[in-house]
């Protein structure tokens, strides 16, 4: 097999090398390559130990790749690598050979490989944003790109927001930026560090760098946009959802179930000032006319949540006629109104002063068996002015002897 002929090429080459001549580039793949060789840790050094030996027999100097190599393999060595490690840190500098962010990047993977020592990580990702901030660097090695990604991810794990920023300005400074990868590396780069600042930041400085980095620095996926709404929630800035809302759209959001159901819940959970409320029941009317469009790759259903707040919204901006047209789609959808929904259309009727529709209400809620449908009428009775007959409907819904149940 091409395994086989591989494993039997490398030992050839470890072992009879002195045979061949070679050049630095060959030396480095082999050394990546030694350690799927031997499976011992122990062996797997020794194997690269014996390539470094040749090299020098063959008066071949190290590069910067030389070494990002034999750490590159270190990561896969256990505990034989942090003391390993550190010989090679020493000799780059005997060599005055700088490291590249390749370097810190296999650095920090064996700071991860400590279970259980965070403590570990810190001190690692601590050191290198020290060495960094006083460094210009280019690209040199193909691995250069997964540095940053992973020091933001380490970042996030230990929820430390200063070093963060720290790391981030590193990324702003020259060429740097280069050094983040592709589309999806970027991506993860951002997204963590606005995970990181949705966790630890206050609303204002966390919505300062969305507007600064969204859409400009990445596209935001479900998990950010529901970050922003939390945080929205928790900085008690509720307000400005139907702002955050033009986003959801924009970026192709606004058919994904759940943060059409965060939406309408944190707009529907709290009574708001009328010009809130107004700007909310346009936000639910939007949310509503997606509902209804017919589209094949993805469509929002109705669920009891969703028909609950959105008829809240509308009762509460006074907008009776929509919320009543929404009090319909219960029974098409099989769902029952909530006695806030009931109360909230109730006090809506009752705003405009239509004994008519709250005749209708209390009937409505009596056919859906709602327990308050009784106390609902009560309250018709002390509160509008009815006709007698009217009247004695109500008192037939109270008494239960019209079949309402």
């Amino acid at each position: 097999s091409h395994n086989t002929n591989n494993t039997y090429a490398i030992s050839y080459g470890i072992t009879g090398f002195l045979f061949v001549s070679a050049d630095v580039s060959t030396f480095n793949t082999l050394i990546l390559a030694a350690i799927d060789v031997k499976e011992k840790y122990i062996e797997k050094w020794a194997c690269i130990e014996d390539l470094l030996r040749q090299m020098a027999e063959q008066d071949i100097q190290p590069n910067l790749l030389t070494f990002n190599s034999i750490l590159k393999a270190l990561k896969q060595c256990g505990k034989v690598s942090r003391a390993k490690a550190r010989l090679i840190l020493n000799e780059m500098r005997a060599l005055n050979i700088e490291p590249s962010f390749a370097t810190y990047y296999h650095l920090l993977c064996m700071s991860h490989n400590i279970d259980g020592f965070p403590e570990s990580q810190s001190h690692v990702l601590y050191a290198i944003v020290n060495e960094i901030e006083r460094k210009t660097f280019c690209p040199q090695d193909p691995d250069d790109v997964y540095f940053f990604t992973n020091a933001m991810k380490t970042c996030l794990e230990l929820k430390d927001v200063q070093l963060a920023y720290r790391l981030h300005r590193v990324v702003e400074k020259a060429e740097n930026r280069i050094m983040l990868g592709n589309m999806a590396q970027k991506n993860f780069y951002y997204m963590s560090f606005f995970e990181l600042l949705a966790v630890m930041e206050h609303f204002d400085v966390l919505l300062k760098w969305y507007k600064e980095l969204v859409p400009s620095a990445f596209y935001p996926n479900i998990r950010t946009i529901m970050l922003l709404l939390q945080a929205l929630d928790s900085g008690d800035c509720l307000e400005l959802i139907p702002q955050i809302w033009k986003d959801i759209k924009q970026f192709g959001f606004s058919l994904r179930d759940t943060i059409v159901q965060e939406v309408l819940a944190l707009m529907a959970r709290d009574v708001q000032p009328p010009e809130t409320q107004v700007a909310f029941a346009d936000c639910a009317e939007n949310i509503k006319s997606l509902h209804d469009l017919k589209s094949k790759n993805m469509q929002l259903l109705w669920k009891d949540t969703s028909l609950n707040n959105t008829t809240i919204l509308f009762a509460r901006a006074g907008r009776t006629q929509e919320a009543w047209n929404m009090l319909q789609l219960f029974k098409k959808y099989s769902q029952v109104p909530s006695d806030l929904t009931v109360k909230e259309m109730f006090g809506c009727i009752k705003q405009s002063n239509q004994a008519e529709k709250a005749l209708e209400l209390v009937k409505l809620t009596a056919e859906y068996g709602i327990q308050s449908a009784s106390v609902l009428a009560k309250t018709t009775l002390e509160e509008f002015e009815l006709s007698e007959e009217q009247r004695r409907t109500l008192v037939d819904i109270i008494e239960g002897s019209c079949g309402y149940k």
